[in-house]
C-alpha cells in the first residue's frame, strides 16, 4: 500500500505505510518522501547517486540494443562513475554535534570565576575556535533548542515557551533533515531537543538512541533520572531540600554517587552509544548529535568529580546586595521573590556546597564529552569531522539574586561555544558576538547543504572560523517569554525590553556584571533607539501549549500530536523513597483541614467562592475536599493563619489531586514569612490520583504563620486539596 498523508490539527500525519517498516513518528514536512525505515523518513530518489541511474539506463539499452557486444565496457565505465561519485561524497566533512544542558561559561578555556576543571573542553578549544561572547537563542531549554533546530527565533515561530515548532510549523525543515536530504547519515542520542514526551522532532533521523524500550512506547521522553538510574542515599540529599518533600523537578538537589555507579547513569549510556557509533564503518558522511543532561539539576555524579574540588576553597561569583534596585518594577518584584532561594542558601551556609555540586557535574559532563572526542580521534574520521560543542543556555547561581535561567541577563545568555575541524583555525579565541542560531547556516555553508525551505535567521560563521580576526561584531537577538520582550546584545551593549513593562541598558565593557542600569539616563536615549531598531518590527503570536495527557497520541513506537485527542495520560516522574528525618508531636494546628465544615458556617479558611469551592467530586477522606480552578493571581490564594511558638520547627502535610488534562503548576507555601520557607511547587502532569506532600520550617522569631495554596499564573484546569495538617516537628 502506498503511504498516505492527511492534515491533522495543522500538521501532516502518515496514516499508512504497509510493508515499509514502522510508522513515521510525528508530523511530516511538505517535501517528498521515499521509504520509511524504523520510524524514520528517507528520500530514496535523492539519496541515490546520479551514476546509479545512468548505469541502469545503459544496462537496459545495451541488453537489446545495437551495442550488445560492448556491454561489458559500458558497464565498466558506469561502475567507474559510481565509484567516482562515492569518493566525491566521502570528501564532505562529518559533523559531531555535542550538546550540554544548563552549562554556563564556568569552563577552563573561558577563564571565568568560578572555574570548573574541564580538560577535555579545553583541548577541543586548543585545536579550534572558542567563542567568548556566544549567546543562547532562547532563555530556557524549550525555546533555545527549537530555535537551533528550526533556524528561526521564537519571534518568528511563536515558540517562546514551547518546543513543538514541528507541530505548529510542519513546513520547517529541521537541521537533521537538511543533512539527511543531502545524503548524510543522521544519528542522535540524548538531550538534543527538550526532554518531556513528544518533544523530539523525529523527522530525518536514521537512528535515534533511547536506552529503554518503554521510552519509545511513551512518546520518547528522555527520563534522565528514573527507576533505572542511581540516586544518592538518603534522598533528598542536599541540605537545601533536607526535611522537605521533593517533587519532580529535583531543583537544587546535589550530592555524590559511588564511582561504581558511573556506567549506570543515563548520560554515560548515551555517550557509550555514541562512542560505538564512531567505531563503526560509515560509507557516507554522517551527522552525529550527542546531548547530555548534565549539569542540569539534580547535580548527582560520581564521587571522583566532587573530589576534584574543595568546597571551602571555591571562589564565589560576585554578588551585589542592591543589584535589583534599578530594575523595572515588574521584573524587580518577580526577582525579589525569587531571591528568597539565595537567602535560604545563605542562611544554611550552603552556597559553596551548591556550587560545588554544579562544578562537579560540569567536570562529569567534560569527562563524557572527552570519551566521545577520544573515540573520534581514534577513528578514521578524525581529520574530516567538524566538531561543535554548545550549551543550550547559561545559569544563575545567585547573581541578581537568582538561581536558574529564564532571564535576559548575561548569566542566562552566555554559553560555551567551541568549534574544531576542517576549515577551522586552531587555538584561537574570538570575542565577536555570535548566537547558537548561527549553527544551522554555518553547516549549510561548511557541508554544502541545500538550504532549507524556511529563511534561516542566523549568520554563517564559516569565514569567522577560518579567520577570526577578520570578523566584525554585530547585534544578536534573544527573545524572552512573550512577544515584544527581548534583549539585543553586542560586544559593548546589552539592551533589554520587557514590552510595555520597562527596559534596561548595560555597558558590558565597563559593567560586566550588569549592576548599573543606564536605561533611565537621557544621555543614552540615542543608543537605546539604535539597539531597538535591531529588534524585529513584528513578533509572532505565541504558539498554543500542548498537553501531553490531552494532546499526545501514542501509536506503537511512535507518536503524533492530535489536539484534544491524546491518549498518553499523565505519567508522574519517578522519585525514590524520601527520608525527611523528623517526626511529629502534638495536635494538628490546622482547623478544618479536611474541609468538612461549610466555610459559610464558621470555617477559618479564607478564600473566594467561585474560585475555591468545597467539592464532593474528589476526596481523600471524609466527604469533601477543596477544589481550586483556573488561572488566579496569588492574592486569591486559599489561606489560614495559625499561631506558632517562636524558635520551633514545624511539619506541614497535605494531599493534592490534579484533574486529568490540567496544565501548569500549583504552590503550597508559608506566605513568604521565613528564610527557610516551606514551599512546594507541584506540576499538574504528576497525575496518578492523590499525591501526599510534606515539608518543614523553623518559626524563628514569629508567633504565627499563614499557610496557603494557589495556582501559578498560567494554570488551567482544576486541583483538589485535602487533609491539610501542621504539627510541631521532632528530630
Amino acid at each position: 500500500m502506498r503511504q498516505q498523508e492527511r492534515r491533522v490539527g495543522g500538521s501532516l500525519e502518515r496514516v499508512s505505510c504497509r510493508g515499509t517498516g514502522h510508522q513515521v513518528s510525528s508530523s511530516l514536512p511538505p517535501w517528498g518522501h521515499g521509504e520509511v525505515r524504523g520510524g524514520q523518513c528517507f528520500n530514496a530518489v535523492r539519496s541515490l547517486p546520479l551514476a546509479v541511474w545512468l548505469a541502469t539506463i545503459l544496462t537496459m539499452y545495451v541488453r537489446d540494443g545495437p551495442w550488445k557486444a560492448n556491454m561489458r565496457m559500458i558497464l565498466f565505465l558506469a561502475l567507474l562513475m559510481i565509484g567516482g561519485s562515492a569518493c566525491a561524497a566521502d570528501t564532505r566533512p562529518n559533523v559531531l554535534f555535542l550538546a550540554v544542558d544548563d552549562m554556563n561559561d564556568w569552563i577552563g578555556c573561558l577563564e571565568t570565576t568560578p572555574c570548573a576543571l574541564t580538560p577535555n573542553l579545553d583541548r577541543l578549544a586548543a585545536r579550534g575556535v572558542c567563542f567568548t561572547n556566544a549567546h543562547t537563542a532562547g532563555v530556557f531549554c524549550a525555546p533555545s533548542r527549537a530555535a537551533i533546530f528550526s533556524g528561526q527565533f521564537a519571534s518568528t515561530t511563536g515558540c517562546y515557551q514551547t518546543p513543538n515548532y514541528f507541530v505548529h510549523h510542519p513546513e520547517i525543515e529541521p537541521l537533521q533533515a537538511c543533512f539527511s536530504k543531502a545524503g548524510y547519515q543522521t544519528f542522535g542520542a540524548g538531550k538534543l531537543f527538550h526532554h518531556p514526551a513528544g518533544s523530539i522532532d523525529v523527522r530525518g533521523w536514521d537512528e535515534f538512541f533511547l536506552r529503554r524500550a518503554s521510552q519509545r512506547k511513551n512518546g520518547w521522553p528522555l527520563d534522565s533520572w528514573s527507576d533505572d538510574t542511581p540516586f544518592p542515599s538518603p534522598f533528598p540529599k542536599s541540605i537545601f531540600n533536607r526535611g522537605r518533600q521533593v517533587t519532580g523537578g529535583l531543583f537544587l538537589e546535589w550530592g555524590p554517587l559511588s564511582n561504581e555507579q558511573e556506567e549506570e547513569l543515563a548520560d554515560t549510556k548515551r555517550v557509550n552509544w555514541a562512542v560505538q557509533k564512531l567505531k563503526e564503518q560509515h560509507d557516507k558522511p554522517f551527522f552525529l548529535g550527542v546531548g547530555i543532561y548534565a549539569p542540569h539539576f539534580p547535580n548527582y555524579c560520581p564521587q571522583r568529580y566532587f573530589d576534584l574540588y574543595d568546597a571551602a576553597e571555591i571562589e564565589l561569583p560576585p554578588y551585589r546586595d542592591d543589584d535589583l534596585e534599578d530594575l523595572p518594577p515588574k521584573i524587580k518584584k518577580a526577582k525579589l521573590a525569587r531571591s528568597r532561594i539565595h537567602k535560604k542558601l545563605e542562611a544554611l551556609g550552603a552556597i559553596e556546597d551548591a556550587i560545588h555540586g554544579y562544578l562537579a557535574c560540569i567536570s562529569y559532563a567534560d569527562a563524557m564529552m572527552g570519551r566521545v572526542l577520544d573515540a573520534l580521534e581514534a577513528s578514521p574520521y578524525a581529520d574530516n569531522t567538524i566538531v561543535v560543542l554548545w550549551s543550550d543556555h547559561g545559569y544563575h547561581h545567585g547573581e541578581k539574586g537568582d538561581w536558574g535561567k529564564h532571564t535576559l541577563w548575561e548569566r542566562t545568555s552566555n554559553v560555551p561555544f567551541i568549534w574544531a575541524g576542517p576549515g577551522i583555525v586552531q587555538g584561537k579565541k574570538s570575542d565577536v558576538t555570535v548566537s547558537l542560531i548561527d549553527m544551522y547556516p554555518t553547516f549549510v555553508e561548511q557541508c554544502n547543504l541545500e538550504p532549507p525551505r524556511q529563511h534561516l535567521e542566523g549568520q554563517s560563521l564559516a569565514k569567522t572560523l577560518a579567520n577570526p580576526g577578520s570578523a566584525k561584531d554585530r547585534n544578536v537577538l534573544l527573545p524572552y517569554l512573550e512577544p515584544g520582550e527581548y534583549a539585543v546584545i553586542n560586544r559593548q551593549w546589552r539592551y533589554i525590553r520587557y514590552g510595555d513593562d520597562g527596559e534596561e541598558l548595560y555597558d558590558v565593557q565597563a559593567d560586566p556584571h550588569e549592576w548599573v542600569n543606564l536605561a533611565h539616563d537621557p544621555g543614552y536615549a540615542d543608543r537605546i533607539r539604535e539597539l531597538r531598531r535591531a529588534a524585529p518590527q513584528t513578533f509572532a503570536a505565541p504558539e498554543p501549549r500542548l498537553n501531553v495527557a490531552k494532546d499526545l497520541f501514542l501509536q506503537g513506537d511512535t507518536f503524533v500530536w492530535k489536539k484534544g485527542h491524546g491518549n498518553a495520560g499523565s505519567r508522574p516522574p519517578y522519585l525514590p523513597p524520601q527520608e525527611l528525618g523528623f517526626d511529629v508531636q502534638g495536635k494538628n494546628l490546622i482547623a478544618n483541614g479536611s474541609f468538612e465544615n461549610d466555610p459559610k458556617n464558621g470555617s477559618i479558611w479564607a478564600y473566594r467562592d467561585g474560585v475555591f469551592e468545597r467539592s464532593r467530586q474528589q476526596k481523600s477522606d471524609g466527604t469533601f475536599s477543596l477544589m481550586v480552578a483556573d488561572i488566579q493571581p496569588r492574592e486569591r490564594s486559599v489561606r489560614q493563619t495559625v499561631p506558632l511558638v517562636p524558635q520551633h520547627r514545624y511539619v506541614s502535610r497535605f494531599k493534592i489531586y490534579f484533574e486529568p488534562g490540567s496544565e501548569g503548576k500549583a504552590v503550597f507555601d508559608t506566605s513568604d514569612r521565613f528564610d527557610e520557607t516551606a514551599q512546594i511547587v507541584m506540576d499538574a502532569t504528576m497525575g496518578g490520583g492523590w499525591q501526599e506532600f510534606q515539608s518543614f520550617f523553623n518559626s524563628g522569631d514569629h508567633s504565627d504563620v499563614t499557610v496557603r495554596f494557589f495556582p501559578i499564573e498560567g494554570f488551567a484546569g482544576k486541583f483538589y486539596v485535602d487533609e491539610v495538617q501542621l504539627f510541631e516537628a521532632v528530630e
